[in-house]
Parts: C-alpha cells; structure tokens; sequence
C-alpha cells in the first residue's frame, strides 16, 4: 500500500511568469541605459562607457573558463559539475546582453558610428578605426 497515491492536489503548481514577461525588465535595462548615458552627468556617462566593456569582457572570460572547469571528470563529482555548467551557462547567456549594452552605449555617446559598429572595418583598417573593426569582427562570431 502506497500511502503516498491518494493524495491529490486540485491546485495546478506556481508557473512563473512567462517568457515574454520575464524578457521584459532585460529589454527595458538594454533600452534605459543608453538613453541614461545621453542625459545622465559626466560621472554616469564615464561609468557606463567603461564598466559595459569590462562586464561583457569578463562574462565572456569567466563562460569560457567554467566550462573548462566543468568539463573536468577527474577532480569534480558529478554535483560540482552541474554547479560548474549552470555558471557557465548564466555567464555565457548574461555575456551578448553586456556586449550589446556595450555597444549601444558607445554608439549613443557618438563615440563610433552605427556603421562601423555593425558592419566590421565599415570606417576603415587604420587606427581607432582598425579596432572598432576588429571589435566589430569578434561580435559577429
């Protein structure tokens, strides 16, 4: 006798808020901040043109690096590795979400033009214009 098998529940289990509600609050944040960098103060402005490029360089770094460490049989058990692949999930999915505040950012604050930010080497090879290039190159893979 499985004591367990007669108890039912008639209220349906807590789904959570759907996708689109859940996408929402991203959207605003990718949406607000560049046009806080356009009316914030010069502090404001100077923060988020350095801290976006940091975040989305360092998320990127650190979904590489728990992967790897993920990855590892040998020293990790089975729950560390779980715990290890959901960190490197968060992290690579947080990381496009910094690289496009990064790039929204730059391009509100007129320091590259929407051209060279999408299309890579779209201004040019040399200089300034060589590294908007190539920042604009590792976006696309």
């Amino acid at each position: 006798m499985n004591p367990h098998r007669g108890i039912h529940s008639s209220a349906a289990p807590f789904q959570g808020p759907g996708r689109q509600v859940q996408g929402g609050p991203t959207f605003a944040v990718l949406v607000l901040l560049p046009l806080l960098a356009v009316a914030g103060s010069d502090g404001l402005r100077a923060t988020l043109d350095f801290t976006t490029g940091v975040l989305s360089l360092v998320s990127l770094t650190a979904a590489a690096c728990w992967g790897l460490l993920a990855a590892d049989r040998l020293f990790l058990s089975s729950r560390q590795r779980l715990i290890g692949q959901a960190v490197s999930r968060t992290t690579a999915a947080a990381s496009p979400a910094f690289l496009l505040l990064h790039v929204t950012v730059k391009v509100s604050l007129g320091q590259v033009d929407l051209l060279g930010a999408l299309i890579p080497f779209g201004l040019g090879v040399g200089g300034t214009a060589g590294l908007i290039g190539f920042g604009a190159l590792t976006g696309c893979c």
